[in-house]
Order: C-alpha cells, then sequence, then structure tokens
C-alpha cells in the first residue's frame, strides 16, 4: 500500500516502480489523491515483479508539464526486527529486509 502526496497544482500524476539497480520497471497513471493506493506488484506489461525491494516515486504534472518528482512511502507489515551488521533490520512481511533508518514511522497495525 503506497502513500501518494501529490503536489498542490498537480492535475496528472505518474507513478514510478523502480528496482534496487534504479532501473524503471513499472510506470503509470494514477489518480491525483493523497488516498491510499494499492500497488499490484506487476510491470508495465502486466508481468509479476519479483519479490524484493522496489523504491516508488510521483511524477506531478500541470497542464502536461512536469513541475516536480517526489519519493512515495509505502506501508508494509512488519513481522520481525533483527540486528544486521549495518544495524536494525526489519523483516516485512514479504520476506524483505529493510535498514530501520529507512523507515520513516512504525504505526500500529490497522488488520489481522
Amino acid at each position: 500500500t503506497l502513500a501518494p502526496a501529490p503536489e498542490a497544482g498537480a492535475d496528472a500524476v505518474t507513478l514510478v516502480v523502480k528496482g534496487t539497480d534504479g532501473t524503471t520497471v513499472a510506470s503509470g497513471s494514477i489518480p491525483v489523491s493523497s488516498d491510499p493506493f494499492k500497488w499490484d506488484g506487476k510491470d508495465a506489461s502486466g508481468n509479476p515483479l519479483p519479490a524484493g525491494n522496489y523504491t516508488f516515486e510521483l511524477q506531478n504534472y500541470q497542464n502536461g508539464k512536469l513541475v516536480g518528482t517526489d519519493p512515495v512511502e509505502a506501508y508494509s507489515r512488519v513481522t520481525e526486527a533483527q540486528t544486521g551488521d549495518g544495524g536494525p533490520v526489519l523483516v516485512l512481511a514479504s520476506g524483505a529486509k529493510v535498514a530501520a533508518s529507512d523507515v520513516a514511522a512504525v504505526r500500529a497495525a490497522t488488520e489481522p
């Protein structure tokens, strides 16, 4: 689940998904809204992407012109916390591991 935050005045937005090497693996238009958005985990051809860590950015457009690009926060269930070589690591429900320093916030679960 993603938390997009379109810039004020944006009339169109594109979600860009990047792999760990920074390569764009998927992109597409999403509603201009700050409502939570459920990403389907698929590439532009509709094929499922492998489990792993992805980063998300929102390209904001106004009258067809790119006016800004911002990171998009993602929500995921944390199933475990571990001590890693570089500090604390959180294990997500998908099995992916994320450095605690890369996490903006931890919230209470809202669903089982």
